[in-house]
């Protein structure tokens, strides 16, 4: 079996490993290649679609205004596949979900970009039409 050494934030850090305890991994390794499968399916997944769809599109991170920001400022450059926008301020954190319109490539590029902003830990893509 491959070994994989990798760098992630502190604060992702503690979100993984309440996580793997919650669920019972029995190892961040374990944890680790559930999460892997899971992304490369859901991307294979969205790579069979075909034509324009709807997609729900969720983002979590820490309510700081930095981050919003750098969110905001990509939501502008995606603006043609979002249709609607909603905030919701839960404790420290800060959800912001999208409702978007597009081919499934344009907005799968759309989602990995809008996940890889600094400080945005929870992210999720679902093909809703």
């Amino acid at each position: 079996m491959g070994v994989i050494s990798i760098s992630i934030p502190d604060d992702l850090q503690e979100e993984f490993d309440k996580f793997s305890e919650q669920h019972q991994f029995p190892s961040r390794s374990d944890a680790f290649r559930v999460a892997i499968q899971a992304l490369i399916a859901q991307t294979e997944e969205i790579a069979k679609i075909q034509g324009e769809h709807v997609f729900l599109s969720a983002y979590v991170f820490r309510d700081r205004s930095e981050t919003w920001e750098r969110l905001e400022n990509q939501l502008d450059v995606y603006r043609r596949y979002i249709k609607n926008v909603h905030t919701y301020k839960f404790s420290d954190q800060r959800i912001c979900t999208l409702f978007s319109i597009g081919n499934a490539r344009d907005i799968e590029k759309m989602h990995s970009v809008l996940g890889s902003i600094k400080d945005v830990n929870g992210v999720c893509l679902k093909v809703l039409v």
